[in-house]
């Protein structure tokens, strides 16, 4: 089974968790973020469990609460021109998860990134990572195939 869910040109503020997926078992889910915008909300993306997320052009700006993108268990998510601001954490990998970032702005978090357990945050080396409490910093650069 192959399942997608795709959030283009939308807003979405006020919830817990703006985006939350989770596995579907023998299925194949992809979830996509283009040029939305999620505002206010405790967590941005909240994805685990073999899921891949893309999130291209948005702006993930919290409560100062949740994280923008969270990764737990097994999966991806890949991330181009996207801002995240107001947010807990911009992003965080956990349990061996991987996060891709690009041309992206990760600022006035209190952390920046946060990667725990083996999770990985690869940069393009074009991203912004500055004004947050703590920053944080990338696993290395994305590897080239």
């Amino acid at each position: 089974m192959h399942l997608k869910l795709n959030v283009d040109n939308s807003f979405i503020s006020g919830t817990r968790t703006a985006i939350f997926n989770v596995a579907f078992t023998n299925a194949s889910v992809i979830v996509g973020l283009e040029n939305s915008r999620l505002r206010g909300n405790s967590d941005g993306v909240f994805v685990q469990n073999g899921i891949r997320a893309h999130i291209v052009r948005s702006l993930i700006s919290g409560d100062g609460t949740g994280g923008g993108v969270e990764r737990e268990g097994s999966g991806q998510a890949i991330i181009t021109d996207s801002t995240f601001e107001d947010n807990d954490v911009g992003l965080v990998a956990t349990n061996g998860t991987a996060i891709w970032v690009t041309h992206s702005m990760i600022s006035g978090n209190n952390n920046g990134l946060v990667r725990n357990s083996g999770g990985a945050i690869y940069t393009g080396g074009d991203n912004v990572l500055v004004g947050n409490t703590t920053d944080g910093t990338f696993t290395g650069p994305i590897p080239l195939k």
